[in-house]
């Protein structure tokens, strides 16, 4: 009930997209002739390569090839891709001269392949049985959609939960009502192995950005957005997401920084590719940098309300939010926090009644923003 009641409080919030099609289960393609890439970049992840790889051959409904492109790793995994493509018609085995970074390896594992449609798997990651042959039955049926994504589960540890299982059924969107979406709020919906691209799409539109070395997925999204429709597979799961203990970004007990400058870059950037193609991309800029202050400004107001806030990293997202939307509202709330952190300390305003009032209604929100994620994509 408690779900269904946040769901409800950001559904009124932010009203529901309009759909542009549909799908009834079952989902499967009309043929199974249709062949997709699925890339794997590898670094050092040796020990989860098989269980990646399986996951992929496995796939029915479609013809799959695996491109892993090992990018110098210091372990045994290029030993480990080699045996996978002596074992595995469908797996291909490169490795890069120098390390070159993940971005710069995706894009050559997925150019190297020939599939109409691609998929990004990280050598951790898993997809789900199905998961390719629903994806491509949503292509197929819209030949506008060029981005189709769906529900992902997380995971730490090295044995993976069993994926969930629902009826699928599919909604494909506006590309552009997504992106304003996705913008609004600053926020990247799809965690990555969920997702599949025509190839189409990124050999028109661009690779894979390296040099945004954290947000390059994000701001992929929004430009396979702004050209092309996108589809959501609704109900089972489309991937297993593995996090990492080291690589959980923030902790509950920091103020990180680097995400919101990296979302700035990649806004940045799409902005410099699509300006003189997309007619509202100045609205759609000047939207995302406000959202992405909104948001700088309420990480930081957090922090301080639960007492973790480090001083040069909220001064640091104060400043950027004065800069992308100086007529910002919270801007004067984030000042008093500040001050009364300076004068009372860390611990007397966490038990403050505004600080506890304020903190309880943001772990609301972001609990009702996950619940419509997890049940609508967005």
């Amino acid at each position: 009930m408690s779900a269904k009641l946040l769901l409800g409080a950001e559904r009124l919030r932010r009203p529901s997209l309009p759909v542009r099609g549909q799908l009834p289960p079952p989902l499967a393609p009309a043929g199974s002739d249709h062949l997709v890439t699925v890339a794997i970049p590898n670094y050092n992840y040796g020990r989860y390569l098989a269980q990646a790889v399986a996951s992929a051959v496995r796939q029915e409904g479609v013809r799959v090839e695996v491109v892993i492109v090992d990018d110098c790793s210091t372990d045994d995994s290029y030993e480990i891709a080699q045996k996978l493509q002596a074992d595995h018609a469908e797996v291909t085995a490169l490795r890069n001269d120098t390390n070159s970074g993940p971005g710069i390896t995706f894009n050559r594992a997925w150019q190297a392949g020939a599939g109409q449609f691609v998929v990004r798997l990280d050598a951790d990651d898993i997809l789900t049985p199905g998961c390719l042959a629903r994806a491509v039955a949503v292509m197929e049926a819209f030949p506008e959609v060029g981005l189709v994504y769906g529900r992902v589960q997380h995971f730490e540890g090295d044995t993976p939960p069993a994926p969930v299982e629902a009826p699928a059924h599919a909604v494909v969107w506006s590309g552009h009502d997504w992106a304003y979406r996705a913008i609004q709020d600053d926020r990247n919906l799809i965690s990555t192995p969920e997702a599949m691209l025509r190839r189409s799409v990124m050999e028109r539109h661009g690779a894979w950005k390296p040099e945004l070395v954290h947000s390059q997925d994000f701001e992929m999204w929004l430009r396979a957005a702004t050209f092309s429709d996108v589809g959501y597979v609704a109900g089972p799961a489309q991937a297993l997401k593995r996090y990492h203990v080291t690589s959980l970004g923030q902790s509950e007990g920091s103020v990180g920084t680097r995400p919101f400058v990296e979302h700035l870059a990649a806004y940045d950037s799409w902005y410099r590719d699509v300006a003189d193609q997309f007619p509202a991309a100045d609205r759609y800029y000047s939207l995302g940098r406000r959202g992405l202050a909104q948001r700088a400004v309420r990480h930081a107001l957090h922090s301080y309300r639960r007492g973790v806030a480090d001083h040069e990293a909220v001064t640091t997202l104060g400043t950027m939010a004065s800069e992308l939307a100086p007529d910002l509202p919270r801007l004067a709330t984030l000042s008093r926090y500040a001050r009364a952190t300076q004068r009372f300390g860390p611990r007397a305003v966490r038990m403050s009644p505004p600080a506890l009032w304020g903190s309880a209604c943001e772990r609301l929100r972001l609990a009702g923003v996950q619940a419509g994620l997890e049940r609508d994509g967005y």
